[in-house]
């Protein structure tokens, strides 16, 4: 169940499927360089199987190669100085210097004014923040040994996971349908590494609940990405693990615990979403398949595999797309509506403003020639994800079959007018 031979099977007939059905071709006119991008884990299968081969076919005359490394928000933005240090300290030894950042929230301020300043740009705007895609936040259930789904799928109370993340006082039995030895209290797995996944489970529970212990840990941005969890609790955490698939298979692998990821995550990790899985006296819900939403229970996965995100809304949605504006703030808001999904997050790719700087040029070719080339490769390659080919490669039915969901229209256009030859140059 865990080998990826067969996931990988699946994405490569999904790919040239989508292929076949938009007729793409394999002259395109750009000509492009070779770039690379590194970050959130949410969007790897994204960025691997879906944007950067249709992409590359269908756009460039060259054929270069479009890199990713999925390692997490927050070590993405630390490789251009997020945190105040120095371009490429944070870079591993193997790693070329990324060309592009995924970030599921937004650059915060402090972040943007510290790349800013040690990418060499004129002013604190020197990054700008594109959204690209929505996804749905799923909890990772492994019931104890001896405890018995009671159903097909759990529905799980947001008010009680709300307090069993604070104060872990919630058993399996009062957490899910369940039968058999239920009372213990699951263990609590989260991400190692500052992840836009950590934040979005976190802000989500701060919007629940506005305890003292949920609003100190969600106070900045920074502080909802760190895995820094409400202080009855912090002794009974184990931060397991960077990514969010290796997040799913921990769980999986520990019976009485339960976790969190983003909807691809879960999918990709396990090759099913929403199954109940039994192995001897083990049973495991790879997802959350319904949380309460006030009174209303909706599950994060909608009718043909995508996110199911359609209904949800952003505090900051109106923003626009250009360099120094604060995404960092876009939670979602609680929705009141029939079918709205409560846990959704919007994850981003972070570009330079300038990359024809004194600090970058050396990093990308160094001259400004191949700078500057690096710059209309990056903008080509963003705006086609959030315009691309038949209206929008963010309505590729491949996308959604992986678990994502499309940008909410006013953010898309929002994308698509911000990525221009004057925000990236």
């Amino acid at each position: 169940m865990k080998s990826g031979l067969r996931l990988v099977v699946v994405l490569a007939g999904a790919l040239m499927a989508v292929l076949s059905v938009v007729g793409v071709s394999s002259a395109g006119a750009v000509t492009c360089v070779n770039i690379g991008g590194s970050g959130s884990s949410l969007q790897a299968v994204a960025q691997t199987s879906v944007w950067s081969p249709v992409w590359l076919i269908n756009e460039c005359a060259t054929k270069p190669t479009v890199t990713y490394n999925s390692t997490s928000s927050g070590n993405g933005k630390k490789q251009w100085g997020s945190g105040g240090a120095k371009l490429l300290e944070f870079l591993p030894d193997e790693a070329t210097f990324p060309a592009f950042v995924g970030s599921d929230p937004g650059a915060s301020i402090p972040q943007m004014e510290n790349m800013s300043r040690v990418g060499g740009q004129a002013s604190t705007k020197g990054i700008l923040t594109v959204p690209v895609l929505q996804s749905a936040i799923t909890q990772m259930i492994s019931l104890p040994e001896g405890c018995t789904p009671s159903g097909t799928a759990p529905e799980v109370s947001g008010t009680q996971l709300a307090e069993e993340w604070e104060k872990d006082s919630v058993p399996f039995l009062s957490l899910v349908k369940v039968s058999g030895t239920c009372t213990t209290l699951p263990g609590l797995l989260v991400r190692s590494s500052n992840s836009g996944t950590t934040a979005g489970q976190k802000r989500y529970f701060a919007t629940r609940t506005d305890t003292a212990e949920w609003l100190s840990v969600t106070s900045s941005l920074t502080r909802a990405e760190e895995p820094v969890w409400p202080t009855p609790v912090s002794s009974k955490i184990v931060a397991c693990c960077e990514k969010g698939s290796q997040l799913v298979l921990s769980v999986y692998d520990s019976p009485g615990t339960i976790g969190y990821a983003d909807l691809a995550d879960s999918a990709s990790a396990m090759g099913v979403v929403w199954s109940k899985h039994t192995v001897g006296s083990k049973s495991f819900w790879s997802g959350l398949a319904k949380v309460e939403a006030n009174t209303e229970k909706a599950s994060p996965e909608e009718t043909g595999g995508g996110s199911n995100c359609k209904k949800a809304k952003y505090v900051g949605e109106t923003n626009s797309v250009s360099p120094g504006e604060d995404w960092s703030v876009a939670k979602q808001k609680n929705v009141n509506e029939v079918g709205a999904y409560p846990v959704c997050t919007l994850t981003f790719d972070l570009a330079w403003h300038k990359y024809e700087t004194t600090a970058l040029e050396p990093l990308y070719g160094g001259t400004s020639t191949t700078a500057e080339e690096t710059a209309n490769t990056v903008r080509d390659y963003l705006h086609w994800i959030v315009s691309g080919i038949a209206d929008g490669g963010q309505e590729l039915a491949l996308l959604k079959s992986m678990h994502y969901g499309p940008l909410p229209k006013v953010i898309k256009e929002a994308a698509e007018t911000g990525v221009n030859k004057t925000n990236i140059e």
